[in-house]
Parts: structure tokens; sequence; C-alpha cells
């Protein structure tokens, strides 16, 4: 059966915090990623802008055909974004380079254990998951922890998270992402399990334990 593709339903795209770039869709951006030199480059984003993309075919079936798609309709689209489990990262990031593209993925916390996870319990599925990526690899933990948790548990998490991966793999790029559209008024209101009453700083890991921000921005129309 043959798939239709358009413009709404293939592209998910995000805004870049420091340098804005907008893309009609949902979109991740992230900071000082180059493109690789096999693949077209858009000349308007700054040298410290990259806007990666991620595709869904429906709600939550994001695949790297459906992306790769995405980037024949309207590419070039370099960065690919996915969700595999800490488990899969080497698989799906191999397939990745293999087509061609770069990688950030995202892993849900394990079990939702954030206490476990700080605590160090999950440390060998973390050296595991990143230790064989191929340098600049983009990397986080929990994307969106505005919808989960109240900072503070997310920041216990993600800085053992960032510690760990980042002495089994320098090489590898570790940032946290954000649920900026959950940001009203200098608060994060009625958005998912969160407070509802904690400033966005309260998700702030600190420049040490980051080396990159991104921001999940959604819009319609």
């Amino acid at each position: 059966m043959t798939t239709t593709y358009t413009r709404r339903s293939l592209l998910s795209m995000t805004a870049v915090l420091g340098g804005l770039t907008l893309v009609p869709g949902t979109a991740t951006g992230l900071l000082g990623y180059a493109a690789p030199p096999t693949r077209r480059v858009r000349t308007s984003a700054g040298p410290r802008c990259t806007v990666g993309a991620c595709n869904n075919e429906g709600f939550g079936n994001n695949t790297l055909s459906a992306f790769a798609a995405a980037d024949d309709l309207m590419g070039p689209l370099i960065l690919r974004r996915s969700f595999p489990s800490l488990e899969s990262w080497p698989k799906a990031v191999a397939a990745d380079k293999q087509a061609g593209y770069r990688s950030f993925v995202s892993a849900v916390v394990p079990n939702r254990d954030y206490t476990g996870l700080a605590a160090g319990k999950y440390d060998n599925q973390i050296i595991a998951a990143v230790r064989s990526l191929p340098a600049g690899t983009r990397c986080t933990m929990n994307h969106e922890p505005e919808n989960d948790v109240p900072g503070r548990t997310f920041v216990s998490m993600f800085r053992r998270f960032y510690t760990v991966a980042k002495k089994a793999n320098p090489q590898v790029r570790v940032g946290t992402a954000h649920l900026t559209y959950g940001w009203r008024n200098g608060v994060v209101g009625n958005s998912g399990n969160n407070t509802g009453t904690q400033a966005p700083e309260e998700w702030d890991v600190g420049d040490a334990y980051r080396d990159f921000t991104a921001a999940d921005t959604y819009s319609v129309g």
C-alpha cells in the first residue's frame, strides 16, 4: 500500500534556544551541531544553530522510513530525533548513520525510577547505551520533564545520567529537552503531572550537567 505524506502530517520540528529557528510542524532545536558534508545544508540557520526533525507516522510511531520520506519531501533534514529505549540506542543510531543522518536519541527513565537512577541503580544500562555511540550523537533522558515530575526530582536524576554517560563516552553530547509550550506567565501550568507552580528554572540542571539545551515547541496550522 502506498502512503501519502503531506507537509502537515510529516514533520515535527523544534525551536532553538538562542537563535530562534522555526520550521512548520513540531520541532526540536539544539546548539552547536555541524551538518555532515555528504548532505545538503540550509544556509539560513546560524553557525551554532541546528534544527532537528522528528517525524511520526501517527502519534508515537516514529520511524526512520517516515523521516526519510519527510527528507525527500521538504529536506534537507540532517538530525533525526527518535525515542528508543536505552537498550536500543546503539542499534537506532547505527541505522541513522547508515542512512546518512545524525542522531538525537531520547529515552524514558527506566521503570520511572527517578530515585533509583539518581542513586546509580541504572549506571550499567546507561554505560552500555552510550559507550559505542559515534562522536557528536545527541542524547537526553526524560524529554519534556515538566510534564512528568517536579523539577528537583528531574534535576537529581539528570545530573547522574549526565555524569555516567559522559564518563562512559566523552564524545557524546548530553543535554536537556524542555516542554516550552507549558511555560505560561513564568510558570509551568496545567501540563501533565507537574505541580503547576514551579518556574521553568526549577528544571535547570546547570551548565556543568549539559552540553546543549533543546526546546520542544508545538505549533499548529
